[in-house]
């Protein structure tokens, strides 16, 4: 994420169209994304109640 910022504050013309993409397809996918984030914490955390058995 500190990539992108800096990469904008340095070339925010040529970025532009780039992080205008990835804010179109990150609003697109957002319900997978978030399954997919739930899910891996969900496996952390049960991993490690498995684990301090």
């Amino acid at each position: 994420m500190l990539v992108l910022v800096l990469g904008y504050l340095a070339a925010s013309d040529r970025l532009a169209a780039a992080l205008d993409a990835l804010r179109v397809w990150l609003s697109r996918e957002n319900a997978v994304i978030m399954c997919v984030v739930l899910a891996v914490l969900g496996a952390v955390v049960v991993g490690k109640g498995i684990g301090s058995l």
